[in-house]
């Protein structure tokens, strides 16, 4: 935090009141796979101004780095608006580095408002793109506490992709080895642990309906809750249902069949080609403009420069009276020698 702005205590009162900080507990935006692009992060922010600076560095201009968001070209409802920008900004305008003596920092209710929107951005574009590189991008809330936002968002992406691989819809067997990962690790005891991705995923390419019954060594009640063909299978077990309704869904290209907490990301699963992010991106910068303006009017940077031009107007009317005063004294000295 910056020390060198002193505050009088009663102003010092008023602005922290008038504060709030939005904190992000989630990994730092960049691709999932390392490249040159992402290592080289966001850019830090310069030097806090010289106390009595009535305006902080402006944010860095959206880099390349943040490409990966930019999509559809909707237009941003402010000067670096854009999701791009509103990316860039982590650290400055939000997040837990965002330091309100520096900067225009969002209340933290105006960052959930305008984080939320750009989160279904940031999901959308992942699907469109098919990258779970963009998961990255995401603002996490609750300081850092349970699964974040990159992890729901890829594990969406990766489950969906498993479902079309067993599905028929795609010969890609990345997804289908996460999925047998993921499936070890919940049923410890099954046997799953044992099984190669080479062979579990060319028996899963044709489908769940028989995949168990491929695989006699795995303990059959935990393998029929993992791999459902049918509901009798789950026994009752939500999870079990809920890849079941996944499963059909992607199989059927009907995303009203995918369970309620998952339907969003079905239907940008199934819908992907020609699927366009323009609204969310417009309403993600509305929403981020607005409350980076509320921010604007109630920022420590602001109360600051009214409270610097109200005594810089103090004292300019001080030595207008103490000129008035003086041209006073010597026009009744000159009336006295007269």
């Amino acid at each position: 935090m910056n020390k060198k702005v002193l505050l009088t205590g009663a102003l010092a009162a008023l602005i922290l009141a008038a504060a709030g900080i939005f904190y992000k507990g989630g990994p730092q935006p960049g691709p999932a796979e390392p490249s040159a692009q992402a290592q080289q992060g966001v850019e830090l922010p310069p030097p806090p101004p010289a106390d009595g600076a009535a305006e902080p560095p402006p944010p860095p201009p959206a880099s390349s780095a943040y490409s990966l968001l930019d999509m559809d070209g909707a237009a941003a409802a402010c000067e670096n608006g854009s999701v791009a920008d509103i990316a860039a900004a982590e650290g400055r305008t939000w997040g837990r580095k965002a330091d309100a003596a520096v900067f225009h920092v969002l209340s933290r209710k105006d960052s959930e408002s305008a984080l939320s929107l750009f989160n279904k951005y940031v999901t959308c574009a992942a699907f469109k793109r098919g990258d779970t590189a963009v998961c990255g991008f995401g603002a996490d809330f609750g300081g850092g506490e349970g699964p974040s936002f990159r992890y729901d968002c890829e594990s969406a992406m990766k489950e969906l992709s498993a479902m079309a691989y067993m599905a028929g819809r795609t010969r890609s067997s990345a997804a289908c080895a996460w999925f047998l990962s993921e499936s070890a690790a919940d049923y410890p005891r099954s046997g799953l642990d044992k099984l190669s991705a080479g062979d579990f995923c060319a028996a899963a390419a044709g489908g769940m309906e028989g995949l168990c019954a491929a695989f006699p060594s795995i303990e059959p009640a935990a393998c029929r809750k993992a791999f459902p063909a049918a509901a009798g299978d789950c026994a009752g077990d939500r999870d079990c249902l809920e890849t079941l309704a996944l499963y059909q869904a992607v199989r059927n290209s009907d995303y009203t069949r995918c369970p309620a907490e998952s339907r969003d990301e079905c239907r940008l699963f199934l819908n992907r080609e020609g699927l366009s992010c323009a609204a969310p991106a417009a309403a993600a910068s509305k929403a981020y403009c607005e409350g980076l303006a509320r921010a604007k009017e109630n920022s420590f940077i602001t109360l600051r420069s009214r409270h610097e031009a109200a005594k810089k107007a103090r004292e300019e009317a001080e030595a207008r009276e103490s000129q008035i005063r003086e041209i006073n004294e010597r026009i009744r000295a000159s009336k006295g020698k007269n």
